[in-house]
């Protein structure tokens, strides 16, 4: 059964990711597969910029610190902390007022309903999303086919044990936003029933990507003891 699942996750690689057969997703996943994120320090919540003109808001964290006062269907307008202001579709697109240091305050300005509601922010702890492939298909298909078509996954390691797979891989690609090449590694786990993904945990150096596309980190000021 192992090397008919690493098969599976191959073939998938292959076809979704690097042809980009889309609407082949589903001989390898479930509808209703779960995509798993790792935790991380930010806001709780997902958006869908697949539109190319706004952001909307695609799923909130039960354990983030949007939960609750944000909802899916908003629209984001703008952000703001002690760094900077970001409106506007393209600079809200860079997603770099998101994350960040535990305890700092960021204010967002949605649309809701016809009304613009100004919804104040503390970045926290973040335990992952769980979204099914459904929900993010039209973000992710965007994403690739947009700013990225030419992204390449290599599968370097695959190992299987059961109905779980794991793989360590490298991406290339060309930003057609920043007219840059990366390469970066990613690493996931999939759990595979009847021969479909139904469960998808995955790790990638993102922090590597955006730097090669040209953005930088500045040291902050240290604090005193």
């Amino acid at each position: 059964m192992e090397d008919q699942n690493i098969q599976i996750v191959r073939e998938c690689v292959d076809q979704i990711f690097n042809a980009k057969h889309f609407d082949r997703i589903y001989d390898y996943y479930n509808e209703q597969c779960i995509l798993i994120s790792p935790p991380y320090v930010g806001l709780g919540f997902a958006l869908d910029d697949s539109s190319g003109v706004q952001h909307v808001i695609l799923s909130v964290a039960d354990n983030g610190p949007a939960s609750g006062k944000l909802q899916v269907g908003d629209v984001l307008l703008r952000a703001h902390d002690a760094y900077g202001t970001w409106e506007g579709y393209e600079q809200l697109h860079a997603r770099v007022w998101g994350q960040g240091k535990l305890g700092t305050p960021v204010t967002l300005t949605v649309l809701r309903d016809g009304e613009t509601i100004e919804v104040p922010l503390v970045r926290g702890r973040v335990e992952g999303f769980h979204n099914t492939i459904a929900e993010i298909l039209s973000l992710w298909q965007h994403t690739v086919l947009s700013e990225m078509p030419d992204l390449h996954t290599k599968i370097n390691q695959i190992l299987g044990s059961g109905d779980r797979v794991a793989y360590f891989a490298t991406n290339t690609c060309t930003s057609t936003l920043y007219h840059q090449s990366a390469v970066w590694t990613e690493c996931n786990i999939v759990r595979l029933e009847d021969g479909k993904i139904v469960e998808w945990w995955g790790v990638e150096d993102g922090l590597s990507q955006l730097r090669q596309f040209g953005f930088r980190m500045t040291e902050p000021e240290k604090e005193l003891a």
